[in-house]
C-alpha cells in the first residue's frame, strides 16, 4: 500500500528531498563488500512480471520471467549492490477490502479482454500476475544464493528496519516505505535511504549498430533519416552523456546512454546505475513536522487500507498532494504537551468539519490510531502461536515458512480463516477453475493445515426454513372466527370460501378423516467448520463459506476405497487411522500416501502409487538439496518398479494434478481430449528437462520465433480454458503439499508450467521432447480412470499438396468428356 498523493508530492519537490547516487560497475578482481539493497519483493514481482513481452492470454510466462529475474540480480551485483528479498506474510485483515477491491478490477478488464475484437486484445492490460510467482520468485534467490527473508506480517517495516542495520539502501514501489521505522534510533547511512524503483536509471555502453545500417544513403542521391538518428535525437543523448560525465571519469561518453527501465537492464556492457534517494528526517523537516509525527501523517492522508469514510470527511474537495500539506500544517500547530486533547483527536478536530455528528469523530480517531499503528512496527498477532495450534506443529510449520518451503496462503488459512483466489487467466462467462478444479484439492489442504487448531472454526449460518404440518379441524375452526370477527360484514363470503375447501359429496366425517395441512416458516442457525474463499463470480469476487471436512470421514473413506482397487494394498502405503496425531507430522510415506489420495477423486492410480511407494524422495539430485547445502538422504534409492518408476518420479505432482482435472471436468463440455492431454504433458517435460539457456542464445532464437507467436495471439477458447485449469490445479496441488510438509520433498509445480510453451504444443506448433515419457506419464494419469475420461479427437486428414503443374501443361487445352458419336467414330462405325 502507498500513502496517497506522497508519490506525486516527493517528486514535485524532488530537488529539496533527493540526493542523487551513482554506483559505478566494479572492476575485475574488486572483491569489496557491496552495499545492502533490501527490497519489498511484491514491488519487484509486480511490475518485473508486467514488463515481460509476452500476451496475457497465455496465462503465465513463467520462463521469461524467471530469466529477467536472474538478469535483474546480475545487473544490481555488477554495479556493487547485493540485495535482500523480504516477503509479506499474511495480510491484516484491515487490507482485505483493498485486496477484493483489486481483484474485482482486475475482473473488470479481463471482461475488458474477453468483450474486444481479437486483434485489439493485446492491447488490454491486465495488470495482474499468475499464481506461484512467488514460489518461483523463491527458488530463483535460493539458484542465485541471494539472501531473502519472510515476515509473518507486512514486509514494510522489516525492509527499512534490515537496510538501517546494514548502513544500505531500501527500495520498493510504495510511497509508505519513507514513513516507516521513521522514529528509529538507527541513523540512515551516507548512501542510504529510500530510493523507489521507478525512479533508478541504467547507464550502459551503446550497442553496436549492424553494418548494413551504417549507410542510409539511398541510389536517387537522398538520406534516409530513422527517428534514432534524427539531429534532435542525437543531441538529446549527447546531453545526456554529458550529464553523467562527472560521474563516470575514465569512460567514453559517446558510447554512453541512459535506460530508464530499471526492470530491463541493459543487455551491454552495464557501466553504471543512477538513483534518486529519499531520508525520511529530510522529509519531516521539509513539511515542519518532527520525524516520530510521519506515522501520523500518513494515516490522516490515507493510504489503500484506509476506510472510505475517512477521506470523505477529512479531505472532501482535496487533491491527494494537496492533504499533505495541510495535514502537516495542523500537526504543527498542535500546542504539545499542556494541550487537553491527544494529538491524533486534536488533528481530527481540525481536519473535520464541526458540525460532523461527534461518533463520526470517535470512529475516525479509532481508525487513524489503527493505521499510525502499522507504520511504526506494531506486531499483529503471532500467527504461529501454540495458543492456538499444536506446539510440534507450530514449530514444524515455522521453520518451512523461514526456509522458504511453505506458501504465506497457509499463515492466512491459519490466522484469517481465509483464502483469496489469486487471478488466473481464464474465459469470464464461464465458472472459475478455482471453484470447479481447485475448491476440492483446497478442502483438502484446510483439513490437514486446521486439523490441530484449538480455536473455534465454526462458520454460523441463518436459513428460512419452510416446514409443513398437519392442521386439525379445531385449529381450522379457531382460524375461521379470528377471520369472521375482523371480516365483519364479509362472514357469509367467509363461510363460503370455507365451504368450498370442502368437496362436493364430501362429509364433516369424511374432513376429520383427512386433515389439513399449512405450511410454516422458522428460522433456523446452525454451525459448521468453513474457511471463507474469495472467488470470482462473474466479474465480482465474492465470499463464500467452504466446509472443511472432517477427518474422520474422509480417512476411511480413503482406506476402503484403496482396498477396492486391484493391487492397490500392496503398493500404496498404508493410511493412518484417524487419531488426535498431527497429520504434517507422520512419517513421509504417509503424508505421500494422503498427497495422492487427495487428487484421486474415487479412482486411485497404480503406477503413481508405486512410485511413491518405492522410494521415499520423489525428486532428482537437482531438486535434493536443502538451503544448508545438504543432500536428502534416498534420491538414488533403487526402487521395484525400474526405469519406468525412476523416469515419472519428478512429475507425480504434475501427474497428479493433471488426473485430478480430467475426472473433475470428465462428465460435462469441458472435457479434454487425448490432443490437449498430450500437449499439456509435453509442455510439462519440455519446462522442467530444458537447462537454462543463455541470454545470447535466446537473443538469436527471437527472431524465429517471433512468427510462432504471432500466429499464437488469439487461441481458441477451449486452450485458454485448458491453460487455466492446469495452472490453477498446480497451485492448489503445491498448497496440499505445503500442508502436509512435501515441499523441498516433491518437485515445486512451478517447474512444469510455461504458458507460451503450452499455447506452441497446444497449437501442434513444436515437437515433443520425449516420446517415450510421454506415453509413460500419460499412462500414470489415466490408469484407474473410467472409460471416456479423455475423448478421442479426429484427426483430419492432411490434404495432398497440389503438384505444379508445368508450363507446357498449362497450354494444353482441357479434354472434354467423350459424346457417344466420339466413341462410335472410335470403333470405326458409321
Amino acid at each position: 500500500m502507498g500513502v496517497k498523493g506522497l508519490t506525486s508530492f516527493i517528486k514535485t519537490n524532488k530537488r529539496s528531498l533527493a540526493k542523487e547516487l551513482t554506483f559505478t560497475a566494479r572492476k575485475e578482481g574488486d572483491e569489496s563488500e557491496r552495499t545492502a539493497l533490501a527490497v519489498d519483493a511484491w514491488g519487484i514481482i509486480y511490475p518485473l512480471y508486467r514488463q515481460t513481452d509476452i500476451s496475457s492470454t497465455f496465462g503465465g510466462s513463467f520462463k521469461d520471467y524467471k530469466e529477467n529475474l536472474i538478469h535483474l540480480i546480475q545487473a544490481w551485483r555488477t554495479v556493487g549492490l547485493e540485495p535482500i528479498f523480504v516477503f509479506d506474510g499474511c495480510p491484516s485483515s484491515q487490507k482485505h477490502k483493498t485486496m477484493v477491491n483489486r481483484l474485482d478490477q482486475t475482473n473488470k478488464n479481463l471482461e475488458l479482454f474477453w468483450r474486444t475484437n481479437p486483434q485489439s486484445r493485446q492491447s488490454i492490460a491486465l495488470n495482474a500476475v499468475p499464481p506461484l510467482l512467488a514460489e518461483l520468485t523463491v527458488d530463483v534467490l535460493k539458484s542465485t544464493q541471494v539472501e531473502f527473508k519472510m515476515e509473518e506480517s507486512e514486509a514494510d517495516s522489516a525492509v527499512v528496519h534490515i537496510a538501517k542495520s546494514r548502513n544500505g539502501l531500501w527500495a520498493g514501489g510504495d510511497s509508505d516505505l519513507l514513513v516507516h521505522d521513521s522514529d528509529a534510533d538507527t541513523l540512515v547511512a551516507e548512501k542510504g535511504g529510500y530510493a523507489p524503483l521507478l525512479e533508478m536509471e541504467w547507464v550502459a555502453e551503446r550497442p553496436e549498430e549492424p553494418a548494413e545500417d551504417a549507410f542510409d544513403g539511398e541510389e536517387d542521391g537522398f538520406a534516409t533519416v530513422s527517428k534514432a538518428n534524427h539531429p534532435r535525437n542525437i543531441r538529446k543523448k549527447e546531453k545526456a552523456a554529458a550529464k553523467v560525465q562527472t560521474t563516470l571519469e575514465g569512460y567514453d561518453t559517446t558510447q554512453i546512454f541512459l535506460r530508464s527501465r530499471l526492470f530491463s537492464p541493459p543487455t551491454t556492457k552495464i557501466v553504471a546505475l543512477r538513483m534518486a534517494v529519499y531520508d525520511p528526517k529530510t522529509l519531516a523537516e521539509f513539511v515542519g513536522i518532527k520525524p516520530l509525527h510521519l506515522p501520523l501523517l500518513a494515516a490522516l492522508v490515507g493510504n489503500d487500507s484506509s476506510p472510505q469514510i475517512q477521506s470523505h470527511y477529512l479531505h472532501r474537495g482535496t487533491r491527494p498532494e494537496e492533504r499533505i500539506t495541510r495535514v502537516a500544517n495542523v500537526l504543527k500547530e498542535y500546542s504539545g504537551e499542556g494541550a487537553q486533547q491527544s494529538l491524533i483527536e486534536y488533528a481530527v478536530q481540525q481536519l473535520v468539519d464541526p458540525d460532523i455528528a461527534s461518533g463520526i469523530h470517535e470512529e475516525i480517531a479509532a481508525d487513524v490510531m489503527k493505521a499510525s499503528a502499522d507504520y511504526i512496527g506494531v506486531d499483529h498477532a503471532n500467527v504461529f502461536s501454540e495458543d492456538k495450534f499444536d506446539k510440534d506443529v507450530v514449530e514444524a510449520y515455522k521453520g518451512a515458512y523461514v526456509d522458504g518451503r511453505l506458501s504465506p496462503k497457509i499463515l492466512e488459512i491459519m490466522q484469517e480463516r481465509v483464502y483469496f483466489c489469486r487471478f488466473i487467466m481464464e474465459v469470464i462467462d464461464e465458472r472459475s477453475s478455482h471453484v470447479e478444479v481447485g475448491r476440492h484439492l483446497r478442502q483438502f489442504a484446510y483439513m490437514i493445515t486446521l486439523a490441530t487448531c484449538k480455536e473455534d472454526l465454526r462458520f454460523k449460518k441463518v436459513e428460512t426454513v419452510e416446514e409443513v404440518q398437519e392442521v386439525s379441524e379445531e385449529e381450522k375452526k379457531a382460524a375461521e372466527e379470528e377471520e369472521q370477527e375482523k371480516q365483519g360484514e364479509e362472514d357469509a363470503e367467509g363461510a363460503q370460501g370455507a365451504a368450498a375447501e370442502v368437496p362436493e359429496g364430501q362429509n364433516e366425517e369424511d374432513s376429520e378423516a383427512q386433515p389439513q395441512t399449512k405450511i410454516t416458516t422458522k428460522t433456523v442457525e446452525y454451525a459448521f467448520n468453513a474457511v471463507t474463499e474469495y472467488t470470482r463470480h462473474g466479474v465480482t469476487t465474492t465470499p463464500v463459506p467452504v466446509e472443511i471436512p472432517s477427518i474422520e470421514d474422509v480417512l476411511p473413506a480413503k482406506i476402503e476405497e484403496t482396498k477396492q482397487v486391484k493391487d492397490a494394498a500392496n503398493v500404496l502405503p498404508p493410511f493412518p487411522t484417524p487419531s488426535g496425531q498431527s497429520l504434517q507430522l507422520l512419517p513421509l510415506r504417509e503424508r505421500l500416501a494422503l498427497f495422492l489420495a487427495a487428487h484421486s477423486s474415487s479412482h486411485l492410480s497404480v503406477p503413481l502409487a508405486q512410485v511413491i511407494s518405492s522410494a521415499p524422495n520423489l525428486t532428482q539430485d537437482r531438486h535434493a538439496l536443502t538451503t544448508s547445502g545438504k543432500a536428502v538422504k534416498g534420491v538414488n534409492e533403487e526402487g521395484p518398479i525400474g526405469d519406468a518408476c525412476k523416469a515419472i518420479r519428478p512429475y507425480v505432482p504434475f501427474a497428479a494434478a493433471v488426473r485430478h482435472i480430467i475426472l473433475s471436468v470428465r462428465d460435462s463440455s469441458k472435457a479434454w481430449n487425448e490432443s490437449i492431454l498430450e500437449g499439456v504433458i509435453n509442455m510439462a517435460i519440455k519446462v522442467y528437462t530444458t537447462k537454462e539457456e543463455k541470454r545470447e542464445e535466446k537473443e538469436e532464437n527471437d527472431e524465429d520465433e517471433e512468427d510462432d507467436e504471432t500466429a499464437l495471439e488469439s487461441p481458441p477458447v477451449e486452450l485458454v480454458r485448458a491453460a487455466s485449469q492446469v495452472l490453477c490445479a498446480l497451485e492448489c496441488t503445491q498448497i496440499v503439499a505445503d500442508s502436509l510438509l512435501l515441499s523441498g520433498i516433491t518437485t515445486p509445480c512451478h517447474a512444469f508450467f510455461d504458458g507460451p510453451t503450452l499455447h506452441r504444443y497446444l497449437a501442434g506448433a513444436e515437437e515433443p521432447v520425449d516420446k517415450t515419457l510421454t506415453a509413460i506419464i500419460k499412462e500414470s494419469i489415466l490408469d484407474g480412470c473410467p472409460e471416456r475420461t479423455v475423448t478421442v479427437k479426429k484427426v483430419k486428414k492432411s490434404k495432398k499438396p497440389k503438384e505444379n503443374k508445368s508450363e507446357d501443361k498449362k497450354k494444353e487445352p482441357k479434354k472434354q468428356p467423350a459424346s457417344r458419336y466420339d466413341i462410335l467414330a472410335a470403333m470405326g462405325m458409321d
